[in-house]
């Protein structure tokens, strides 16, 4: 499959985002009798509007220039705060939140969410982010795969709450500073 996928930087076409967004978001949330945004453009654009300039690290999975996946990271800085001695320490980590992972529904079970999942962590460790937290709703594939991410990192993500905020240290160095 790697020969026919392309992973490339999201070329900002909103109108394909919409309909893959649609094709495979709406049955995995009607298979939970959940409700699901209708991803209407105006949603996208204020969605997105802020960082389709900067779009380094919105990565899309093209097959014969189709967009077939789909993984937005908005970059962040992060306050951390640290308990020293009497008092407390704080500093800006640089992070990313991680959130619009998306397989079209035919290509699932294939490795594209693999693909895009290395590339969007490795251009978040060659751009400097040092802490990535990706969000995923219970109901939607994504989180299904989410156990697959801790193996193929050899590190963890932390599941923060039932929502599945998962936090990812990417420079344990910067962070412990």
């Amino acid at each position: 499959m790697d020969n026919e996928i392309e992973i490339k930087t999201f070329d900002g076409n909103l109108e394909a985002l919409r309909d893959l967004l649609r094709s495979a978001w709406v049955p995995d949330y009607s298979e939970h009798k959940q409700s699901v945004i209708n991803f209407a453009l105006s949603y996208l654009k204020w969605n997105l509007q802020n960082s389709l300039s900067n779009s380094y690290f919105h990565i899309g999975a093209y097959h014969n220039d189709k967009l077939v996946g789909f993984a937005a990271s908005f970059p962040q800085k992060y306050e951390y705060v640290s308990r020293t001695g009497n008092g407390l320490t704080k500093r800006q980590i640089s992070g990313v939140l991680s959130t619009f992972f998306t397989t079209h529904n035919e290509y699932r079970r294939k490795g594209l969410g693999t693909m895009l999942a290395k590339e969007r962590i490795r251009r978040h460790i060659e751009q400097g982010v040092e802490i990535n937290l990706f969000y995923q709703d219970h109901g939607h594939a994504s989180s299904k795969v989410y156990p697959k991410f801790s193996g193929y990192l050899k590190s963890s993500y932390s599941n923060l709450t039932t929502v599945n905020f998962l936090i990812k240290v990417l420079d344990i160095k910067k962070c412990a500073n």
